[in-house]
This record gives C-alpha cells, sequence and structure tokens, in this order.
C-alpha cells in the first residue's frame, strides 16, 4: 500500500547520467537533504540555539517543529521513486530529538527508518546525520570524523558508515557539511579549503579497503571550485552544474540571488561510480515558490529571514539511483 501511495504523486527529476552497469541488480535511490534548521524546542546549554526557542524572534514552537517534520517525512516519500530511498543524508539538523520526531511520530513511521547522528562541537549545534531503511541496510560501522576548519573555530563532523545493502553488497558513506559563505565567500574560502584538505585524507585512508563509497553532503562550492577538484572522486554533480551555467536548466539544489548551482553534491569512487544509474534533483512543484525578485521559481523555504514562511527548506534534495 505504502508503495502505491508514493507512486501515486508524479514529480520532477533530471535525466540519469550514467548507464547500469550489473545485469539483473536492482536500483535503489539515495537522497542528500539539507533541511534548513531542523530544530528541536529545547534549550541546549551547550550550543547557540537560542533563536529557535518559543520565546525567541522566529518563535520556534512545537506546532511549527511538528509541521516541519511532517513536510520533511512527504519528500522523503515521494522522493523514493515508488520506494522510500534507502538512504537519506541530512544536514542542519540539530539533535537525535529531531530524527525521533520524524523516523517515530511523523507518516515516515510507517517505512520503518532508523538513523545515525553525531554530536558534531558546531555552535549553533546543527549536524550532519544519515537514515536508513532497517530491512534493507545494516550498519556494520559508523563513527565522527573531527574536522578541523584552521580558524579556531569547531566545523561540523563527518559521518561515517560502513553497512551492508540486502545482506550482500558492503558500501561506505560519508555524510559532510563544509562551512558556509556567511560573512563573504572570499573571507570564509580558507575554511572550506580546510575542510576540503580534511576530506581529502580521509578519501585516502579509505580507498585502501577497496570498498565502494559514497560522500554526500553540502559542499557551499560548486563542483566547478578548484578544491573541490582536488578531491579524488568523481563529481557527479558536474555535468549538470555546466549545464546551469549554460542556461540549459533552470534548477539547482539552491538558489541565490537569482542564481541556481549544486552546492549539494555526489562524489564516488571507481566501485561505486560503476554501480551508478543516474543523478539528479528532486524538484517537485510542492518545493517551490515564485522567485518574484529574480524570476522563475526559488526553493519554498522554512523562513526568510527571521519571518516564519512555513515552507520545506531553502535547498532541494538530491538524489542518485545506484545498483545493488
Amino acid at each position: 500500500m505504502r508503495n502505491l501511495l508514493c507512486l501515486f504523486f508524479l514529480f520532477i527529476v533530471l535525466p540519469p547520467l550514467y548507464a547500469q552497469s550489473d545485469v539483473g541488480a536492482q536500483r535503489l535511490r539515495i537522497l542528500f537533504y539539507n533541511v534548513e534548521n531542523f530544530f528541536d524546542c529545547l534549550d541546549d546549554p551547550d550550543t547557540d540555539d537560542a533563536e529557535f526557542l518559543p520565546e525567541s524572534m522566529r518563535h520556534w514552537h512545537v506546532g511549527r517543529f511538528r509541521k516541519k517534520a511532517g513536510q520533511l517525512a512527504r519528500v522523503l516519500c515521494l522522493a523514493g521513486a515508488g520506494e522510500p530511498p534507502l538512504l537519506v543524508g541530512m544536514a542542519e539538523v540539530e539533535s537525535a530529538v529531531c530524527l525521533t520526531e520524524l523516523t517515530r511520530y511523523s507518516p515516515l513511521k510507517q517505512f520503518s527508518y532508523e538513523f545515525l547522528h553525531v554530536e558534531s562541537p558546531d555552535a549553533r549545534g546543527i549536524d550532519v546525520a544519515l537514515l536508513y531503511l532497517r530491512y534493507r541496510f545494516e550498519p556494520l560501522q559508523s563513527y565522527a570524523i573531527p574536522v578541523d576548519r584552521g580558524d579556531g573555530r569547531n566545523s561540523r563532523d563527518f559521518l561515517y558508515v560502513r553497512g551492508r545493502v540486502d545482506g550482500r553488497t558492503e558500501i561506505q558513506v560519508l555524510v559532510v557539511h563544509f562551512p558556509s559563505k556567511y560573512g563573504g565567500a572570499a573571507r570564509s574560502r580558507p575554511a572550506r579549503r580546510a575542510v576540503c584538505r580534511r576530506l581529502i585524507g580521509v578519501v585516502d585512508s579509505l580507498s585502501t579497503n577497496g570498498l565502494p563509497l559514497l560522500v554526500m553532503g553540502d559542499f557551499n562550492e560548486t563542483p566547478l571550485d578548484a578544491d573541490l577538484k582536488q578531491i579524488p572522486l568523481h563529481p557527479a554533480m558536474l555535468e549538470l552544474q555546466l549545464e546551469v551555467d549554460k542556461g540549459k536548466r533552470e534548477t539547482g539544489s539552491y538558489k541565490y540571488q537569482g542564481l541556481w548551482s549544486f552546492i549539494d553534491q555526489f562524489l564516488f569512487n571507481e566501485s561505486m561510480h560503476a554501480r551508478v544509474a543516474g543523478v539528479g534533483v528532486y524538484a517537485a512543484d510542492y518545493l517551490l515558490e515564485p522567485d518574484v525578485t529574480h524570476m522563475g521559481r526559488k526553493p519554498f523555504r522554512t523562513y526568510v529571514g527571521m519571518r516564519y514562511h512555513g515552507g520545506y527548506s531553502d535547498h532541494l534534495p538530491i538524489f542518485t539511483d545506484v545498483f545493488f
């Protein structure tokens, strides 16, 4: 019944870029989604989360929190191409409380998701996480990888997961969230460069075991960035970004000052790349709204500045279809 429910809805995706490599393998979908400030309503004395409390200027209360959880549940159901996604990487999640609400008490509870989450030393308390279908994916190992951004401030940890799909195929996943461009792109670039160097070192060490490796996250840079080009992995969203830059596409994963880009990305090693059937962006109509200032459409976000807007996120989810 749940699969029929998902099939009932139509959505907009970008066409596949790769061909199937393993005849007879099953095609499964993996998502990454920056969910824009998915905070609980509890005061954490160890983080700067005061703006997302009921008494704050944002008036972030339980009703809004549960509405957001329901909205995210809708996305994860409908973005799965007829089945709930095998894995969902997430960024900007404050706590396990948020993920418990999403997986246990929202409409997503019917799909038997579990989650892995790391409490990063990020000043605002936002972390990365991984949701997985417990009847299809078995975590074998998971841990946080600390990240030094080189400027005396803490960055968000990487989340590493090694697991087995359908009891047979072992894969590795890294979920990352690079420093933002807050304060200016040039001023914040050294921090992203330091995190990129850290990722390169981690990828090098993980490449020795020969397992398929998928890195997904919000890099706050496009695949054309010189630092990201140094990562020894396949940049899955590169062709899509080039088409956006040439004006052949009117969508990406993020829109800033009228320009679309793919700052949310997948990266594959050779072993994983051979299994990839396609990548794209889930750009359903309900995730978008008119862009009055810059023309076209833009993501329907939760907040515009400090004003509650009631939408989903300022990012769109990206997906990859993989044969296992």
